[in-house]
């Protein structure tokens, strides 16, 4: 299930999530499969192509205060790169807070583990953001969300690799079960609300921390959805 059903149906018809290589989360941006990697500049971490629309995002302290977590966290989900490795992640994310990069991991993290479980968390490029969730998950007080990820770290032989290919050899090598993880990680967030609300809650006490001016390209078809839902 997504943590932004109002964007389900556009995603949906984009994605049909059979098996751990294709399923993805369906949710306020691009997933490692379904929109694919969007082209880059090379000297840019923003997302550039033909489908992209150049949209001027101002958030400010009052945005924040009442807007979803999803659309506060678009200048970093838009930016961020999860797909080419721990020195790009790293530089696309260092214009960014502490704080808007632990929560941009905490919802890959749970819509990740959501969709296909902490097999598919680790599988696919997602897994690199496992210490930012980790982190995230500290830095929210959830004792049990902690531990959960904690362990799964544990079953992935104690030190988690950052690079995709390397978390699939120790996937293959180690054949970790995660299954009673996932079912204690499902009884955590079993309405959607729990983790939610402790996110939005973060954010708004850290409003500064998420403010933002400046032009973000975002793929026009999710943009022109947003539009729409808008009230």
């Amino acid at each position: 299930m997504s943590r932004f059903p109002s964007l389900c149906l556009l995603l949906l018809l984009l994605l049909c999530a059979c098996s751990r290589e294709g399923a993805t989360p369906i949710g306020a941006g691009p997933s490692a499969s379904a929109l694919g990697k969007v082209p880059r500049s090379p000297n840019s971490c923003l997302a550039r192509g033909k489908g992209n629309e150049a949209v001027l995002l101002q958030i400010d302290e009052t945005f924040v205060a009442s807007h979803e977590v999803y659309e506060i966290l678009d200048p970093v989900w838009w930016t961020a790169d999860i797909y080419d490795g721990v020195e790009e992640y790293e530089r696309c994310l260092a214009p960014f807070s502490r704080e808007q990069r632990l929560m941009f991991a905490l919802l890959w993290y749970l819509d990740e583990v959501d969709n296909g479980g902490h097999d598919q968390f680790f599988f696919n490029s997602t897994g690199i953001v496992f210490p930012d969730a980790l982190a995230a998950l500290q830095e929210l007080n959830v004792p049990e969300g902690t531990a959960i990820l904690a362990e799964a770290g544990h079953r992935m032989g104690g030190v988690v690799e950052r690079e995709r290919a390397r978390r699939q050899a120790d996937l293959e090598r180690l054949h970790p079960d995660f299954a009673d993880l996932d079912s204690r990680f499902y009884k955590l967030d079993k309405t959607v609300s729990i983790l939610d609300q402790l996110m939005t809650n973060y954010i708004r006490r850290h409003s500064a921390a998420f403010v933002f001016h400046g032009t973000v390209p975002i793929p026009a078809s999710v943009w022109q959805d947003r539009k729409k839902i808008r009230p």
